[in-house]
């Protein structure tokens, strides 16, 4: 737990730090329209599919690692301060709720554990 900050307007604040993820949206967009555009290449094998699709695919991935930072470097300290313990703890609660619910039970470690294998085979 992130220690709590005084704030004299945190609705303001998070309104002000929430607007830094909606801005991605359009770009999010376009770069799952391009790798989704390159499918059809790419199963053909043409050369220039793949590249696109793989300039795509980097693209959306270097915006995921920067909103994975925003996320840890942002938001979640900001939660930290602004939530209660009781609150936080009953948040958690609900998430991993919804998460076995919708996702499976397993699922989010099945997803680490694929997660590791890609890495591995694409040396990241």
């Amino acid at each position: 737990m992130v220690k709590k900050r005084s704030c004299s307007d945190p609705g303001k604040r998070l309104n002000l730090d929430l607007s830094l993820y909606t801005i991605r949206r359009i770009p999010n967009r376009r770069i799952i329209r391009g790798m989704n555009d390159a499918l059809p290449g790419v199963k053909r094998g043409d050369g220039k599919a793949v590249a696109l699709f793989v300039r795509n695919a980097r693209e959306y991935g270097e915006l995921l690692l920067t909103h994975i930072d925003k996320e840890d470097d942002v938001l979640y300290p900001m939660a930290d301060a602004l939530l209660s313990e009781d609150k936080d703890r009953e948040l958690t609660k609900d998430f991993e709720r919804v998460e076995e619910g919708r996702v499976g039970h397993g699922k989010h470690e099945e997803f680490h554990r694929m997660m590791d294998r890609l890495k591995a085979v694409y040396r990241i």
